[in-house]
């Protein structure tokens, strides 16, 4: 019998060595028997052969264990092989047991713990035996762990593996060194809180581990709990991806607007508010613990998503204070602000919390809804803190604005606040501290896309079209420096007595400025021609004798500056996108059509 397996085998490693390659050139007959447990091989080999690994460093015992070969893993224990042996990925046979869900042998695992295999070593992916367990929601595997071996305060120190990437989403401390910027120090009640496995949690929690521990960024479980997010460097491991999250649910969603969808949705609402609760109810848990950043539990919870309310109040029942600012200076009610979480706000506001209180910017809650543009945030405030706002709306604050200036200037404007500001008492022509009243200061902020119904609303309500600014620039020229300068508003301007001819304080047209800005589009080239715009503009120069087209040619030859990749985010959008090379190709089309007419 055993010569027939030896001649089988010995067959069977002659044909992959020639065209099985796959299987790795150091695949030998061990480790095929170890793969398909053919225990005659394993009890008659040398034991210094039952040491020798495979191209993924395997050796015979993790191969077994991989398989859930259970008898040929006796076999190799009884042989004294190294129960220490790691593969290319840093995992013991323990790594290999409690991550294979066909491995449901416990006296084995027992077994392994008993021969000297290691429970705290951390693999490639920065888990050891007991998170994967945890993980995988094996409590069977996690108390023979947990009894046997496992110290529920051991805390992982996770580290970037070599070939791995990294982001730097939130960096802690940048003067660190890269290494010391990704959260470690993490206990496994830290892990089942970041991925929601309120189960697992429980039982720790009930075997006696510490809910105050905290990592080296400060951070407990409850605040990974409630955060659902690592602060730091973004290692590309099993703590960061989310494979163990509750939320990889949304995984499984075909139709995001089907009944399936919305069940997986309130899933994962209900399970992240279970694993607060979870937390909560332990007796020696203290929700008072600020983390290194300054956060408390409460500062983490995400005022966008609809279980935030929630939360709060759990934490707000066991003595969480949600009038403590964190490291900003901000409360919840900022935060929820932020957010325009409506519950939230009427929540606190009721209690008395004050939507004028400043953060370290000088901002209040207000001031975060009328930026945001939340309607129904700013109607409530508006109704439940009238005696404050009724003398905001038409004065200037500490940032020399006005609420109607706030709105204007920020990338969340539209026509229904504008309106709703106005008619509550803000005055459309009230000059900021810069002198630029509401129509002004709209058409001078940086907008994703100049919209021309607020041009419309504010003119509509009596804003001056003839405003100039300090640089002696039209409404006009400010159009221009908006991608897709919009020609109904420029056609309205001219119409009302804006001259297209009109210079700034250094000479320059609109046309330079649609030059500098890229903004030449066919239509617009073509309105210009249509209005006469060409023949006074096109070839005029300014104070340092620069013509429209030489600042399109600078600007298609000019190299992103260095500080702009690092500083400002929307770089690819402002500067890589090819607008000015369009630009510059539509504004040549018309001087040549030009230049052939005369």
């Amino acid at each position: 019998m055993l010569g027939t397996w030896r001649c089988w085998l010995d067959n069977y490693n002659h044909a992959q060595r020639r065209s099985w390659d796959f299987l790795g050139l150091r695949t030998s007959s061990i480790h095929v028997a170890a793969r398909w447990g053919i225990v005659p091989i394993l009890s008659t080999t040398h034991q210094k052969a039952l040491e020798v690994k495979d191209d993924h460093g395997q050796s015979p015992l993790l191969i077994a264990a991989k398989n859930a070969q259970i008898e040929a893993l006796r076999v190799l224990a009884e042989s004294g092989v190294h129960f220490d042996s790691l593969d290319n990925k840093n995992q013991n046979v323990l790594h290999v047991a409690c991550n294979n869900a066909r491995f449901n042998d416990c006296t084995m695992i027992k077994y392994f713990l008993e021969k000297g295999a290691c429970p705290y070593t951390c693999d490639e992916e920065n888990m050891t035996p007991f998170l994967y367990a945890l993980g995988d929601r094996r409590k069977e595997i996690v108390q023979i762990l947990i009894q046997n071996s496992s110290n529920l305060e051991f805390k992982i120190e996770r580290r970037s593996w070599p070939g791995r990437p990294t982001i730097s989403d939130f960096v802690y401390r940048m003067s660190k060194p890269q290494e010391l910027n990704i959260e470690s120090g993490l206990t496994a009640l830290h892990f089942c809180a970041l991925n929601g496995c309120t189960e697992m949690a429980a039982y720790l929690l009930g075997c006696g581990a510490n809910p105050n521990a905290r990592s080296d960024f400060g951070d407990t479980a409850l605040h990974l709990g409630i955060r659902r997010r690592l602060l730091g460097r973004k290692i590309d491991d099993a703590w960061e991806v989310g494979q163990y999250a509750i939320e990889s649910l949304d995984d499984l969603i075909d139709d995001r607007e089907g009944s399936e969808a919305s069940d997986i949705y309130r899933t994962i609402s209900d399970t992240r508010v279970l694993i607060v609760t979870t937390l909560l109810e332990n007796e020696s848990i203290d929700v008072n613990i600020a983390n290194n950043h300054g956060d408390y539990p409460q500062h983490v919870i995400d005022f966008y998503q609809p279980q935030a309310l929630s939360i709060m109040e759990k934490l707000i029942e066991k003595g969480a204070d949600a009038s403590q600012p964190n490291h900003a200076r901000q409360t919840c009610l900022h935060l929820a602000s932020q957010a325009g979480n409506l519950e939230v706000i009427r929540k606190l506001v009721e209690k008395g919390y004050d939507i004028m209180l400043e953060d370290s910017d000088r901002r209040s809650p207000f001031n975060y809804a009328v930026s945001k543009g939340y309607l129904a945030t700013l109607d409530f405030m508006s109704r439940a803190c009238d005696s404050v706002l009724s003398v905001i709306w038409d004065s200037l604050d500490h940032f020399g604005k006005s609420p109607l200036h706030h709105h204007v200037a920020s990338a969340f404007c539209s026509v229904e606040v504008v309106n709703f500001l106005i008619q509550l008492g803000c005055d459309v022509n009230l000059p900021d501290r810069d002198g630029k009243p509401a129509l002004g200061l709209y058409m001078s902020s940086f907008h994703l896309s100049l919209q021309s119904d607020i041009f419309f609303f504010l003119a509509q309500e009596g804003a001056d079209p003839l405003w100039v600014n300090e640089r002696g620039q039209t409404l006009a020229h400010l159009t221009m420096h908006h991608r897709g300068a919009d020609t109904t508003i420029l056609n309205h301007l001219f119409a009302v007595g804006v001259d297209p001819a009109t210079r700034d304080l250094d000479g320059k047209t609109l046309m330079h400025h649609g030059a500098i800005y890229g903004v030449f589009t066919e239509d617009l080239i073509n309105f210009f021609a249509c209005e006469g715009v060409l023949d006074v503009c096109a070839t005029a120069t300014d104070l340092v004798c620069k013509t429209p087209l030489d600042y399109a040619e600078e600007l298609v030859r000019r190299e992103v500056p260095r500080e702009v990749y690092d500083e400002d985010e929307r770089w690819e959008e402002v500067y890589a996108d090819g607008r000015w090379e369009e630009s510059l190709k539509n504004l040549n089309a018309a001087l040549k059509a030009g230049y052939d007419f005369f």
